[in-house]
């Protein structure tokens, strides 16, 4: 039988998302209150460095994040930059694109900018970089740098990073993986047995998936227990809508990354006037994708390759790695997927 709903009736509401948890990786329990930032050089060779304060540790790991191809303003993943910062990390932050860098000078205008934050580090007396704690996270073109960084680390006589996170890598901002465009891939051969790598994906960038699946195969001289290739699934449940695209991965603060975009939104409806680049006007914040996502992976990763952590729930396709969190009315986030034989 048809049932009608009376009128003036309110819709059911929409189930709410997780919040971060307390404790654990992706968690909460901060042990530094927030961190300051420091920039030097300019043009390619410009970095930002963010430091924890509240207190100032006298050594701290050290993280290299390489950023998307749209996404130079570290505004875009103040969340996450926050988070590495308040558990107790130095980020270096590359701005390698400059003003009009060809895309194949941003491997090695990246490197150079970390030797001198290293050179930077080293020189202060208050905090130290510890070069037995080292990783790199990268996003989208920034996930190719990351693992040619890694690859070629003792090359350049850069701190060998334990641990790599590549995110939705890319070769081209528009066209997808396949398109050559004189970015280089390193021979990932060279990447140091005993590192963990970690590639993602997502179920809404399907460009992504043949270049991830290509980096996780070529990178042959670590083991298949040290490897992981997880897919992020889409949950639309409730609100906010959990969408796996190469876009997840941002967490810009709001509301003041909301009011800039709406500032300048002609601005980018002008420039991501394709259907499928105007996502960029979207002003995602924080949710579960980041904290049961990328925070809790990242973090776990670093328990692992630095504290002899638990393996399963980050390397392995347990429940516990697969878990996202849960809907206000009960039901479990679409977990992870995660393969060694993607």
């Amino acid at each position: 039988m048809l049932s009608l709903a009376m009128p003036g009736a309110s819709p059911a509401a929409q189930p709410l998302g997780p919040v971060q948890p307390a404790t654990g990786p992706g968690g909460a329990d901060w042990p530094h209150a927030g961190f300051v930032q420091k920039e030097f050089g300019s043009y390619e060779e410009r970095t930002l460095l963010f430091e924890p304060v509240g207190p100032r540790p006298a050594s701290a790991p050290v993280v290299i994040f390489l950023h998307g191809w749209v996404t130079a303003d570290p505004a875009f993943h103040a969340g996450w930059i926050e988070h590495l910062c308040r558990r107790g990390w130095v980020v270096i932050y590359p701005l390698y694109q400059g003003t009009g860098e060809h895309s194949s000078r941003y491997t090695i205008n990246a490197i150079r900018s970390v030797k001198e934050a290293f050179r930077r580090l080293y020189a202060e007396t208050d905090l130290q970089p510890d070069r037995e704690r080292v990783a790199v996270i990268g996003h989208e073109v920034g996930a190719v740098m990351a693992a040619n960084l890694a690859a070629a680390a003792r090359y350049f006589k850069l701190p060998v990073p334990k641990v790599v996170m590549v995110l939705h890598p890319s070769r081209h901002a528009n066209a997808g993986a396949g398109l050559n465009t004189g970015l280089e891939l390193y021979d990932l051969s060279g990447i140091a047995p005993g590192t963990l790598l970690m590639t993602v994906v997502g179920d809404e960038d399907p460009d992504s998936y043949e270049l991830a699946r290509e980096m996780f195969y070529i990178a042959d001289n670590l083991p298949t227990r040290d490897k992981a290739f997880v897919t992020f699934l889409s949950d639309l449940r409730g609100k906010p809508p959990l969408v796996a695209d190469r876009h997840a991965v941002l967490s810009p603060k709001e509301p003041r990354y909301e009011r800039e975009i709406e500032r300048r939104r002609f601005e980018y409806l002008q420039t991501f006037r394709a259907r499928r680049l105007s996502r960029w006007t979207r002003c995602r914040g924080l949710d579960a994708m980041d904290w049961y996502g990328t925070f809790r992976l990242f973090d776990g990763l670093c328990d692992v390759a630095f504290r002899g952590g638990p393996r399963a729930p980050v390397l392995e396709d347990t429940d516990a790695g697969r878990f996202m969190g849960v809907w206000s009315d009960g039901v479990p986030v679409k977990g992870l997927l995660t393969t060694h034989r993607p």
